[in-house]
């Protein structure tokens, strides 16, 4: 059986349970996307939803700090089914105090909100996916390694 792997950036302090269920989301749906680009990648992805539509997923927990070099770690023929999603504006609630020490580069939009505190919109990674065929034996079981998300 086929299998999608999802992992959401849960230590940030602004990713409460909705959020990380959306982002959940949002890595499902790349995947498909992404994959649906090669006919491998569609017909993989034809077999793993099996005419219901949606496949087996399994959310696992992954320090984002660890992320890009967990993914690289992986044998090469994942490369093709594995991605990170970026938001382009994700939203995080800040102390107005931090400002002088924000990186501008990083953030889209601000405004004050009130009650000393800014609303922010950032570029950040907020979820990735492996997809894991039925045949990978191997990448399947480096990803039963992670603990399920909570």
């Amino acid at each position: 059986m086929h299998k999608l792997y999802v992992m959401v950036d849960t230590t940030s302090g602004s990713m409460d349970p909705g959020k990380a269920m959306a982002h959940s989301g949002h890595a499902a749906n790349k995947a498909v996307f992404e994959m649906n680009k090669s006919s491998r990648g569609r017909k993989l992805v034809q077999e793993w939803q099996g005419g219901l539509g949606f496949g087996t997923q399994i959310n696992v927990f992954i320090s984002f700090d660890e992320l890009d070099k967990f993914l690289e770690s992986l044998p090469a023929r994942v490369y093709g089914n594995s991605g990170v999603v970026v938001d382009p504006s994700y939203p995080m609630v800040v102390p107005n105090d931090i400002e002088p020490f924000l990186d501008w580069n990083k953030i889209e939009d601000a405004k004050t909100i009130g009650d000393g505190k800014l609303l922010l919109t950032v570029f950040k990674k907020t979820a990735a996916y492996v997809f894991v065929s039925d045949s990978d034996k191997e990448t399947d079981a480096i990803m039963k390694q992670l603990p399920l998300a909570k």
